[in-house]
């Protein structure tokens, strides 16, 4: 699933140093930075009673979730079956956790499966606010020491192999997880893992008394009345929003519609310029003291890539249908396209700059509910290119078919 494979150089007492090897160790560091820079997946919010698909990677499955009012009772259903039926309020908010080896319909990994949530309520509000999928167990990363001139043989040798060990705790966060959005054309909550500095929220917005207002952790970082007939992109620093989110951790994004005609483009995270990498050797490179630095570029690259990626991995589902004709949009980050389509109207991909002429996608069934496009067979979309779906009932990229 991971756009990387993670293997690095193992490194033995009395061996030759190679370049080969550390060329291999820069690799596999600079292949987690890669991942920890792809980008980060978006949950759509609902308070009414919605599905969302996933296909499985991790081992666990969290569904958070607020009600409050005279009474309302929350039913959550994994793969079709109840795993939660409860009236009990939490206005503060209530986490459920569901073991996916252990429900009663369990998933199999590489399998997609629905989360269900229905609320039955009198005089209430309800709302799911996030459902994440995590991995089985913690990386268990751990910073290694820095490297100094007086560092030892025996402690440069347990250092590289810490570094190897690094790379290796970082595999499993540092699968990269599905990354689309749903192009709301109202007022919408997300739910985001900050992973970057920027977020960059695009939309267009026309019509008599036309207002958008955007929030970030229920701040206001952007309310403008302006009519954007060719679109905006609004850029919001997340390292200065007054009670924003610190890297690694959760935020919410609504995109508030107060006037006006509104069709959300793009969400995405960016980053500041980087200038921390691997380094890269040449056979026969004589090690000095004045290659300290190089060595500690592995430990500054790895650090930064915990700071992103945590101790798991972390994927969040798409929501199913929520409006009529959906439009879906995604940048290129895994290969395959896995959709629903199980409707009269037939689904299409398009080229967001209307050169490209539009990709039309087979009907699914009941019987089958996904289908896959190969989306390295478009030949005019790169790496990270933007993809706009239509009619898709939901949407999932995956480096698996």
């Amino acid at each position: 699933m991971a756009l990387i494979d993670i293997f690095p150089p193992t490194f033995a007492s009395g061996e030759l140093l190679s370049a080969a090897k550390l060329n291999q160790l820069s690799d596999v560091a600079n292949g987690i930075k890669g991942a920890a820079l792809a980008p980060t997946s978006i949950f759509c919010r609902s308070g009414n009673d919605s599905i969302w698909y996933a296909r499985r990677r991790g081992r666990y499955v969290s569904v958070d979730f607020t009600t409050s009012g005279t009474s309302c009772t929350t039913r959550i259903l994994i793969n079709g079956q109840t795993e939660y039926n409860d009236g009990t309020l939490y206005p503060a908010g209530h986490t459920e956790v569901f073991d996916l080896d252990a429900i009663t319909a369990p998933v199999a990994e590489g399998e997609f499966y629905a989360v269900e949530v229905r609320f039955t309520a009198v005089s209430a509000t309800h709302e799911v606010t996030d459902i994440r999928e995590t991995g089985a167990a913690s990386g268990g990363y751990s910073s290694i020491a820095v490297f100094t001139t007086s560092t030892s043989a025996v402690n440069f040798l347990a250092k590289l192999a810490a570094l190897s060990a690094g790379c290796t705790a970082l595999a499993g966060p540092a699968r990269t997880p599905s990354a689309t959005w749903l192009r709301i054309t109202d007022s919408t909550t997300f739910t985001l893992l900050r992973k970057q500095q920027y977020l960059y929220v695009n939309y267009i917005v026309t019509g008599s008394g036309s207002q958008v207002r955007i929030l970030v952790n229920g701040t206001t970082v952007s309310n403008d009345s302006t009519e954007y007939p060719n679109g905006v992109t609004k850029t919001i620093d997340l390292s200065a929003v007054s009670g924003g989110p610190a890297v690694y951790g959760s935020y919410s994004l609504e995109i508030r519609r107060d006037g006006g005609t509104l069709l959300v483009q793009y969400i995405v995270e960016g980053p500041t310029a980087s200038v921390n990498y691997a380094p890269a050797w040449a056979e026969g490179e004589q090690i000095t003291t004045a290659d300290v630095g190089s060595f500690n570029a592995y430990k500054t690259v790895l650090d930064e890539c915990y700071a992103i990626l945590g101790d798991y991995y972390i994927a969040r589902p798409s929501i199913y249908r929520p409006y009529d004709h959906p439009r879906w949009a995604f940048h290129k980050s895994k290969r395959y396209l896995h959709y629903m389509r199980n409707g009269s109207n037939p689904a299409s991909l398009s080229d967001p700059a209307g050169v490209q002429p539009d990709i039309s996608l087979s009907r699914t069934t009941d019987d089958a509910p996904f289908a896959s496009y190969d989306l390295d067979t478009i030949d005019w979309l790169a790496p990270g290119g933007l993809v706009l779906a239509y009619e898709c009932d939901v949407v999932w990229l995956d480096d698996e078919p």
